[in-house]
This record gives C-alpha cells, structure tokens and sequence, in this order.
C-alpha cells in the first residue's frame, strides 16, 4: 500500500508541474530566437493540451488517496482540481439554446481529416452519406483517395482545394455557391481555404444571405518552429473572420490545437467567434486509432448570426480522426 500512496502522490506532482508549465505556454516561447527558450515554449504549449488526462489523473489518484484518508495530501491536490476545472467547464456547463437555433436557415456542417494512409474509402463515404452535410471539410485529401472518393464527392457541385506541396490536403465542397476569397502571404493557401458561400437566391439579389467560411489543417505541433506557424496561422484565421464582423462565420477542420491552448484563444477572441462544442461535453477527436482519444483538436466555430442546434462526434471511419458535424441555423 505504500507504493499505491506513492504513485498517487507522484501522480498529483508531475499533473502540479504540467499544469504550471501549460500555463506558460500563453507567453508564446516557441517563437522566441534563443533554441532553449523555443524548446520550453514547445513543451508548455504540449502540455496545456492535455487537461483530459489530467482530470482523469487527479480523479483516480484522489480517490486513492481518499480512500487511504490521506486528507492533507488531498487537500494540497485540491488547487489542481480547480485549475483543471476551470479549463473544462465550458464544455460541461449546460446551455440554453438561443432562440435562433429553434427557427431560420437550416446549414448541416460537418468536417474530417481522413489520414493520408486511410485505406477504407467504404466507411468515409457511408459516412459522407449518412452526414449528408450542406457544407464539408475534408482533410489529407491524397490524389489516391480522392480518386476513390469520387463517386461520394461528385454531390458536391461546388469544390475548391488548398494550393501547395504540404501534405494539409484540405478540399472544401459544398451544395452552395462557393466563391474563393484570399487567404494571406504566399503559402498559406496550403493550410487552408477561405471562401464566401451564398445561400439560395439569385446572385444579383440585394437580400441574399451570405457567410464566411474558412477550412483548414494546420501544421503538426511536433517542433517549436511547427508549433509558431500554427499559432500564426490561428492568428491569421482569426484576423481574416474579423474582417468579415456582421455576416455569418464558420471555421472548420483540424486545427491542431485544442480549446485550452492559447493559440486557440486568440483565434477565438480576434475573430469573435464560439466553439461549437462548449455546453455539449467533451468529445476527443484524436487519436481515434488508439483504445481512448484523448485530445479535441477538431474543430467547428461560428461567428455572427448563427446558432448551434446540434453537434456530434464520430463515427469511427478508420482514420485517426473522428468527423465532427454540426447543425446551424442562420
């Protein structure tokens, strides 16, 4: 039993220091010139990423702990419950759906990276059927499985892909008109594609609704140079939605970062928008191959005048990533 004790203390010391490392990744250090600074930066920014682990650490060795009536270490884990907590809460808090969700223009979003080395197009395209999205994102859309895609993805009149020799591969396609936009400096129209997407109507109609819509996959953090774009590019989605305050907003696709990173905060804040997710639980979307995802790094946000009526995860379509949909009224 004194084993047990130990590796529940232990347990609440290394989640105590990944917290107060994750809390400095909001000072940015991954971009800073100095190689040993950018290294931390890197690691605080990884380890923000993971407060799922941590809840479920602190759960069992607090109940451990609890059980063994270790109140005095209990108690010092306590300001790690709370940090957590308010990490999560958003997404657990229940919501009111505004009174917008219950009327308006129905849009069915949905988005999926499909992994370059996916070898079920069967199960994408049931998925693709059974979605039956107005408006999807797709990612690490390789030649091979576009081809054997096709059948699934000639629904969708309205196409456009990321330009670029990154293997980000985003394809958006929609049943409505879709008119590209400009997305940034050259080169980064390989992460993502921004476009405006009008709803039923003629084209020369004053009254017709339209909407700003970007899909992306964004860089891997696996360096801190990677983990730099990434939150640049963040930036950048976030300015070029800001640009487009009063029309309707949605952003979707791997974004390789989840809600508690501070890249993410900012794509929030400067392009005013919500994530989809927040009051409807937590839902990992990666890495679906293993026994338990455990990082939410899929994204739907919106901006402007839309609600969220519904959201789901999965199925599971043999990529290492779980869909996400959404269901919008406008």
């Amino acid at each position: 039993m004194i084993v047990v004790d130990f590796m529940a203390r232990a347990v609440c010391l290394a989640i105590a220091a990944a917290i107060g490392a994750g809390w400095l990744a909001g000072l940015g250090l991954a971009a800073a010139p100095s190689p040993l600074i950018a290294i931390l930066g890197w690691a605080a920014d990884t380890l923000s990423q993971f407060q799922l682990v941590y809840a479920a650490g602190l759960f069992a060795a607090l109940a451990v702990l609890a059980l063994r009536r270790r109140w005095r270490v209990v108690a010092v884990c306590i300001p790690l419950v709370a940090s957590v907590g308010v990490q999560l809460w958003p997404y657990l808090q229940p919501i009111v759906p505004p009174a917008q969700a219950a009327a308006g223009r129905e849009l069915r979003v949905a988005a999926l990276n499909l992994w370059f080395r996916n070898d079920r197009p069967d199960a994408v395209m049931r998925w693709i059927a059974e979605a039956d999205a107005d408006l999807l994102v797709l990612s690490e859309v390789t030649r091979d499985i576009r081809r054997a895609l096709a059948p699934a993805l000639a629904r969708y009149p309205y196409q456009l892909g990321a330009v670029g020799g990154s293997r980000a591969d985003v394809l958006i396609l929609s049943r409505l008109a879709l008119t590209p936009l400009p997305v940034g400096r050259r080169g980064d129209g390989e992460y993502l594609v921004h476009a405006r997407l009008c709803l039923d109507g003629a084209a020369d109609d004053p009254a017709r609704r339209c909407l700003r819509v970007i899909g992306a996959h964004l860089p891997s953090p696996v360096s801190p140079a990677h983990v730099a774009e990434r939150d640049r590019l963040l930036a950048l989605i976030g300015g070029l939605m800001a640009e487009a305050e009063g029309e309707a907003r949605i952003v979707l696709g791997d974004l390789n970062t989840t809600p508690w990173a501070p890249g993410f905060r900012v794509l929030l804040g400067r392009g005013r928008l919500a994530d989809s997710a927040q009051g409807r639980g937590l839902h990992p979307t990666w890495n679906a191959r293993l026994p338990l995802a455990v990082v939410p790094i899929d994204h739907i946000l919106v901006g402007g005048p839309v609600a969220v009526a519904a959201r789901t995860v999965g199925p599971f379509v043999h990529s290492d990533h779980l869909p996400v949909t959404a269901l919008l009224r406008l």
